[in-house]
């Protein structure tokens, strides 16, 4: 009769995902576990008495698991070791293990966990399993001793058994696979950050094998767990980072290439598998949402867990905690019911916007009915999305979608030109996090072409493509007056001082190497951005209120024109003018008189939506170009606006006073296809409405 084993099994591997795994793996199957993660560690642990079987991995800290299994064999342990490599042995290597070291079994990683339990119970057919150290029953040690059917038919009881086996071996993975995911997160950072170190320095070996480490480490874990495109993605890093030769620059460039693309697109795989396994926290989502909402069915539909994919929506009833909320933190869309006191939600969407951040952040509102709130009241709120109630998860998550993809004016616009599409989209990917409208182009004899569309404020541009080099596409762009002051950014792999001075002779702003950190890249960006801006504002904008000047008003109202006709959609444009500005003026004093113009330019602030374009065209003039809306729509808004403006009191010179205003309305529906067509339209309108008396929106 065979003796009974009963012990641990040792586990010694520095991947505290592996470990997991196996424990996972092997404990539900009544098996007791230790786990070390060093050689020294797993000396500790390591009793002569009580452990039956040993697995070690190959790359250790300290020395590797060839040498500790030579050091157990030199003290005269005899127990079993299974023998884990993500890299195939040799010849000699497989010689060495099973003749000298007596590996009981070699093992290469990735593992299939199914297969892998089976040829550890084969090592260890007596042993004596623990279930109910583990809090669990056996199907071996369910009672059927009064059941008739079940003791006439072994065979049925042996396909429970492996049954209940797959579903422990299912759980074990999905188990280790949730635990593994912020590890493999963070590796992944580590890593992209060791091989721009290393590319930064080709002579920083402790870098590499950083890296080198690494990618080892999640080329076994990941394919064991079940991430085998991930796994294998590491893999093809880790021989490429092998091959690397400081002091050979033959192919180099080619495998810094292969190296930096794998990077990128290992860090979509991770935060796709972590989306799925839907890991994504709260906190972590960049898409923030405010509801003031005394209707707990609403805030209760914002919380499904559809919509927490794409969004970290809040809820209160509280206008209070809403602004406060909304002042302590970054939001890119805020929602409003008017339901319960529409005034209310006009009150709260002026101090919304109010706040420093937010002055044109999309708003969307929910009524009651259709009828509830018109399309002028909605404009004049600022929404961009109207919420019928009832409100269900469903509609709710398609108007937040929505609101996120509104365009606001002066959001920046990015380039990112790089034959590597997988590159490019990393890289949009980093950048629409930020709130950046980014696309990408990837053939370099299309950019000057694509620049006429995208309009960019900024370019990335890669320096080494195909057919023509980032060098000459740089070149192209400042030889256009039109893209003489755009940044330019080179992302690059090289990093020699030659091609730095190569990328600024041609006109380059910055110089980024490949890997991209997203820290860096958003930073470094960011500031090229607030360079370009100040520069920008000082030609395109007013000073004082911050909005739009002529000439710069009319470039951006003839894009959404054309944007919004090849849509089939209207574009509306306001003239508002403050009445007898220059009686004003003379009578209340210069203060007095810009007192007015600034409260006026405040209110067109706060109100419209995010994506009105709104100008200053004189000092007492202003202007708004309403995509989506027409004439009725936005008359009826900017009758709102009057009705408000005229309720307010000024100080002047002598006592205090009120102000109005008059205003022209035209469309693209009724006046014509040019934005000038239609720019005359509202200002014959403003003067003729004017001739008859002061204080009149006509349309």
């Amino acid at each position: 009769m065979s003796k009974e084993t009963r012990g641990s099994i040792l586990v010694l591997d520095d991947d505290a995902g592996f470990r997991s795994l196996l424990v996972n793996l092997l404990r539900p199957q009544g098996f007791k576990v230790v786990e070390a993660s060093s050689p020294d560690e797993a000396f500790s642990l390591f009793s002569k008495k009580d452990t039956v079987l040993a697995i070690v991995d190959y790359r250790l800290p300290q020395m590797d698991g060839m040498s500790w299994i030579t050091k157990l064999r030199e003290a005269g342990a005899n127990v079993p070791v299974v023998f884990c490599s993500a890299i195939p042995c040799d010849a000699k290597t497989f010689s060495w293990l099973r003749n000298i070291l007596q590996v009981a079994m070699i093992v290469q990683k990735p593992i299939v966990p199914s297969a892998f339990l089976q040829q550890i119970e084969s090592l260890l057919p007596n042993y004596v399993k623990d279930y109910a150290s583990e809090g669990i029953a056996g199907v071996d040690e369910v009672d059927i001793t009064g059941d008739a059917d079940l003791q006439a038919d072994m065979s049925m009881r042996e396909q429970i058994s492996q049954l209940d086996k797959k579903v422990k071996v299912a759980q074990a993975l999905q188990n280790a696979r949730q635990e593994y995911f912020i590890q493999l997160d963070n590796d992944w950072k580590v890593l992209i950050a060791k091989i721009e170190q290393r590319n930064h320095n080709a002579g920083d070996e402790a870098a590499l094998a950083e890296a080198i480490r690494i990618t080892h480490s999640i080329r076994g874990t990941a394919g064991s767990l079940g991430l085998e495109d991930i796994g294998k993605l590491a893999g093809q890093m880790e021989d490429f980072l092998l091959s690397l030769d400081p002091w050979d620059s033959t192919d180099q460039e080619i495998y810094w290439s292969e190296i930096i693309r794998a990077a990128a697109k290992g860090t979509e795989l991770i935060k796709d598998a972590i989306k799925e396994a839907k890991l994504v926290k709260p906190s972590s989502v960049r898409n923030r949402v405010l509801i003031l909402s005394s209707n707990e069915n609403i805030i209760e539909a914002a919380q499904e867990d559809e919509t927490r994919e794409f969004a970290h929506v809040q809820g209160t009833d509280n206008a209070t905690t809403f602004m406060r909320y909304a002042a302590e933190n970054r939001l890119d869309a805020v929602i409003l019911d008017t339901a319960p006191d529409t005034a209310g939600a006009f009150n709260n969407a002026e101090k919304v916007r109010s706040i420093q951040g937010n002055e044109s952040i999309p708003i969307g509102c929910i009524c009651l009915s259709e009828q509830a709130l018109s399309d002028s009241d909605v404009l004049y709120l600022g929404a961009s999305e109207k919420i019928v109630q009832p409100v269900t998860g469903e509609n709710l998550r398609e108007a937040i979608k929505r609101l996120l993809e509104v365009r606001i004016p002066g959001q920046p616009r990015i380039l990112v030109v790089d034959d590597d599409e997988v590159l490019c989209k990393f890289v949009c990917g980093i950048l629409n996090d930020q709130r950046m409208d980014a696309s990408y182009e990837t053939n370099p004899t299309l950019v000057m072409e694509t620049m006429e569309t995208v309009q960019p404020d900024l370019v990335l541009l890669d320096l080494m493509m195909p057919v023509v080099t980032g060098y000459e596409v740089c070149r192209q762009i400042r030889a256009e007056k039109k893209w003489s002051d755009v940044p330019v950014l080179f992302l690059t792999s090289k990093t020699g001082q030659a091609a730095r001075s190569a990328a600024f002779a041609v006109g380059a702003n910055d110089f980024l190497t490949k890997p991209v950190l997203a820290e860096e890249l958003q930073a470094r960006v960011a500031a090229q951005l607030a360079m370009a801006s100040r520069k920008r504002k000082e030609r395109a904008r007013d000073p004082e209120s911050g909005m739009l000047r002529g000439e710069a008003y009319m470039a951006e109202a003839a894009d959404l024109l054309l944007a919004h006709q090849k849509e089939g959609r209207p574009l509306s444009i306001a003239l508002i003018e403050l009445d007898d500005f220059d009686e004003l003026t003379i009578v209340q004093g210069h203060h007095g008189a810009q007192s007015v113009a600034q409260a006026l330019a405040s209110m067109i602030h706060a109100r419209f939506t995010a994506e009105t374009l709104r100008c200053r065209w004189s000092s007492s003039g202003f202007a708004l170009a309403v995509p989506g809306a027409d004439t009725a729509t936005l008359a009826g808004a900017v009758a709102r606006l009057l009705s408000d403006f005229t309720r307010m009191k000024f100080s002047g010179s002598s006592h205090k006073f009120v102000a109005t205003f008059s205003a022209g309305i035209a469309d693209s529906l009724q006046d014509g296809v040019e934005l000038e067509e239609i720019i005359k339209g509202a200002h014959h309108r403003l003067r003729t409405g004017r001739r008859e008396k002061v204080g009149v929106i006509s349309s």
